[in-house]
């Protein structure tokens, strides 16, 4: 942020929502013992609450007016208050994890086997902001306040098909442990369902962008309803991938 030249207000920004990575490194290995074990109604819950706080935080700085950087922290707040409750919820429905135990010999390959997963989050996290970045940096910031209008309503969307995914992932983990031609066929029944739910949020979405985006927002967001005809069709490619 700095390199490129934003404001002192943004990079304070930046540095604020960063932070929150620390806590996020808590947070994640939870939830995946979570959904390893299948308890999809632990972590669809903890989502729901991640969300609500969001809300409450969002919401009480949007009334007191307190600016940008307090918007950040509302938006990051919620990750520690979450990982506490879901570290209370593992230990009572005993899911894990083992005692704290310290094995340096052990550092080394778990770093090694891991370099994919981080590069594939690293590409994700850039994959899924970078055309703000790049937007902000050729055009003014309404039209970059327009196209986010659209996104963030592409991504609200996707939560319906990313409900799908996120349950039927631990249980087709279990089937190709156990019987691989069963998770074939789980695989094939799960990629019509991916399009039976995506195609018609797609061709509604197009249809209805004006109309949703006139609901929701203020006339001065009318432009934003092009933008929303055009991303809502990288839904189908999303909830398949």
């Amino acid at each position: 942020a700095i390199l490129i030249g934003y404001s002192t207000e943004i990079v304070v920004g930046c540095v604020i929502f960063t932070a929150s990575y620390l806590f996020q490194a808590l947070l994640a290995p939870l939830t995946s013992l979570v959904v390893g074990n299948e308890r999809i109604d632990l972590s669809s819950l903890f989502a729901i609450l991640a969300q609500i706080l969001f809300w409450i935080f969002g919401t009480i700085v949007m009334v007191l007016n307190l600016g940008f950087q307090w918007i950040v922290v509302a938006s990051v707040v919620n990750i520690p208050i979450t990982a506490i409750f879901m570290f209370y919820a593992v230990r009572r429905n005993k899911l894990g994890p083992p005692k704290f135990k310290l094995t340096v010999a052990d550092w080394w390959p778990l770093i090694r086997s891991s370099l994919p997963f981080g590069a594939m989050q690293l590409s994700l996290s850039f994959a899924y902001r970078m055309d703000t970045i790049i937007l902000s940096r050729t055009t003014t910031e309404q039209v970059v306040g327009w196209y986010n209008v659209a996104y963030s309503l592409t991504l609200t969307l996707l939560t319906v098909t990313r409900a799908y995914n996120e349950a039927v992932l631990p249980s087709l983990s279990r089937a190709y442990a156990t019987d691989p031609q069963s998770a074939r066929n789980l695989y094939f029944r799960s990629v019509k369902m991916m399009t039976f739910l995506g195609l018609p949020i797609c061709i509604g979405g197009m249809v209805l962008a004006t109309k949703i985006i006139a609901t929701l927002y203020k006339p001065e967001y009318a432009p934003a309803a092009l933008a929303l005809a055009i991303l809502i069709w990288d839904i189908p490619f999303n909830v398949y991938h």
